[in-house]
């Protein structure tokens, strides 16, 4: 089994400039083996004791999701779950992990991403969204959700080196274009407000192509508008999004 060090990486977007911060300072606390801290985004947020990503750093940009799914006001959402599943491929890191973060997501308690050398997946969220699935079947046919009522879409997931690129590479042959432009034309013209999830397809695969590489430990994790809910809240995860925090103000 490979070692249990990992790398984070956070894709960051200015309407979480609020948040960071404290996304930050949960992980170094409670985020147990952390080793660096990479955060990707258009311009450097100037996080003490992170490095910094530049976009440009990957093969696509936002014209080109843009060109696949014709929705101006979904063309970050696509994007950062690209920038996500590009991640090995461009950051200065050989580490056999990466901790996947989204920047609205804190970790309110010590977590734990190995257990017994093997890497885990938390549950706790029973999220069902008909589309990413649809969407799933058409990049990897006969892929579908392996186990039922519960979700790959967690806030944050620990990705593979092994088996991103193992993905990723399947994806091409299947199709016979870059990854990225497969996943993003296979999205139904009805579903772009929500249409793929990065996470759904990695947490599925891993689940059908790697069986039992994967633990499945639970973790309490919950949505809140505003700091002071923050606060009151046992999650052990608490996903605070720009759109509530800023219209709860």
């Amino acid at each position: 089994m490979a070692s249990c060090l990992y790398d984070v990486v956070i894709p960051f977007h200015k309407k979480d400039a609020l948040i960071l911060p404290y996304c930050v300072l949960s992980l170094k606390h409670n985020a147990k083996g952390i080793g660096k801290i990479f955060i990707i985004s258009a311009e450097d947020p100037e996080e003490e004791g992170c490095e910094w990503i530049s976009e440009t750093a990957f093969p696509f940009n936002k014209e080109d999701v843009l060109a696949e799914i014709p929705d101006a006001s979904r063309t970050g959402w696509y994007f950062q779950q690209l920038l996500k599943l590009c991640a090995f491929d461009v950051l200065k890191t050989d580490t056999p992990y990466l901790l996947i973060s989204d920047s609205d997501c804190i970790m309110k308690n010590s977590v734990c991403f190995f257990e017994e050398g093997h890497p885990v997946f938390a549950t706790g969220l029973t999220e069902y969204t008909e589309s990413y699935f649809i969407h799933m079947n058409k990049v990897i046919p006969g892929l579908g959700r392996q186990i039922p009522e519960v979700t790959g879409v967690t806030h944050h997931s620990l990705f593979s080196r092994e088996i991103i690129n193992e993905l990723l590479t399947r994806i091409e042959r299947i199709h016979g274009i870059p990854w990225w432009k497969a996943l993003l034309s296979h999205v139904s013209p009805d579903a772009y407000f929500a249409g793929m999830a990065e996470y759904e397809i990695y947490f599925n695969y891993c689940l059908a192509y790697h069986p039992g590489l994967y633990k499945l430990r639970p973790l309490k994790m919950e949505g809140v508008v505003n700091f002071s809910e923050f606060q009151k809240s046992s999650a052990d995860i608490v996903a605070l999004h720009a759109w509530a925090f800023i219209s709860s103000q």
